[in-house]
């Protein structure tokens, strides 16, 4: 990439104001909708683990509050921001502010993504490596791993705020962001995100395809044990010898063979949660990448990629923050039980 590439971001789209349009005002409009929406459904899964006994004795759903808790910091915090933004074209608040946020955008992309992992991996343990399951993901062992999401997001951000840094609102982005003065720096943390997104998502869909196969191969072994019928022929039209039926009932399935059914719909509804997550991930780690990957300077990058297609993206994001919700309550029980509850109407 040029040598002024990262810091031409700021200096050549900051500032810049156009005359507020119709389009601009109606998705400002749908982002603070968004907004509150987003802030109210993340609250009530947040509450929902709080108040609810058998979500709080499932590691999982630790592992989903930690989410809603990042996605709250999008809802409260960002899009607020960026719905305004969005209908001026302008920034009028203070450059220290716009650094916060865009340190925070970075932040909440880390959290999600690293958050998104940690579930995939503990979905792994509870259907394949279900001896582990209860050692490995204790209550506190799981607290400790929703306090370790929130770490890779501050260690990009490190580098960031601890050497000159530019912040400013970038209309070609549609967001604030922050980079450093220091071309190398700036590169090595817009190709170490993109990395970051990228393997979060193979460690994730390693983890769901494991979890198939071993359902799939589960639900065989359980089969290849079932019992004959008493009027059972073997072949060549020979009756079964006498006892065998009583062998055939005593060949039960190993329990330990056996996976419990309340894991399988739980991982069931953590993977459409997944599937959502890379429908609007995939589209900005593709973008980031092929931005790091051209040699020429930010302000030739228009005709490469243009400004819609990053706005697009990065609003995938935000939006998919969204989405959980209404997958919490549609597949799981508990969540919906809770929610209900919260809402002090009658539970189905």
């Amino acid at each position: 990439m040029g040598t002024h590439s990262y810091l031409d971001i700021a200096t050549t789209v900051g500032y810049e104001s156009e005359p507020a349009k119709a389009p601009g005002i109606a998705l400002a409009v749908f982002l603070g909708l968004a907004s509150l929406f987003g802030a109210a459904g993340n609250g009530l899964t947040i509450l929902a683990v709080v108040i609810d006994r058998k979500l709080r004795s499932q590691s999982s759903s630790f592992l989903i509050a930690n989410l809603a808790v990042a996605d709250m910091v999008v809802f409260v915090v960002i899009e607020p921001f960026l719905a305004f933004s969005t209908a001026t074209t302008t920034w009028p608040f203070s450059r220290p502010l716009c650094a916060a946020l865009g340190a925070l955008v970075i932040q909440h992309m880390a959290v999600a993504v690293c958050g998104m992992t940690a579930v995939a991996v503990n979905r792994y343990y509870s259907v394949v490596k279900r001896t582990s399951y209860q050692r490995v993901f204790t209550r506190r062992k799981t607290l400790v791993v929703c306090l370790a999401t929130w770490l890779p997001g501050l260690l990009l951000i490190l580098p960031l705020v601890t050497n000159p840094f530019f912040a400013d609102y970038s209309t070609y982005f549609g967001i604030c962001i922050i980079t450093s003065q220091n071309i190398a720096i700036g590169r090595a943390i817009s190709v170490l995100t993109g990395l970051l997104i990228l393997i979060g998502i193979v460690i994730s869909l390693l983890c769901y395809l494991r979890i198939y196969k071993e359902v799939k191969d589960s639900r065989r072994r359980v089969k290849s044990l079932e019992p004959l019928p008493d009027d059972t022929r073997l072949p060549g039209g020979q009756h079964q010898p006498p006892g065998s039926h009583e062998n055939n009932i005593s060949r039960k399935p190993n329990p330990k063979q056996q996976i419990n059914q309340t894991e399988i719909a739980i991982s069931l509804n953590l993977f459409m949660v997944f599937t959502v997550f890379c429908v609007c991930w995939t589209p900005i780690t593709v973008l980031i990448f092929v931005l790091d990957a051209n040699d020429r300077h930010f302000h030739d990058q228009s005709d490469l990629i243009p400004d819609w297609a990053w706005q697009t993206a990065y609003k995938m994001v935000l939006f998919n923050s969204s989405f959980n919700i209404f997958i919490y309550a549609w597949r799981n029980r508990n969540f919906r039980s809770a929610y209900a509850k919260l809402l002090r109407c009658p539970s189905r």
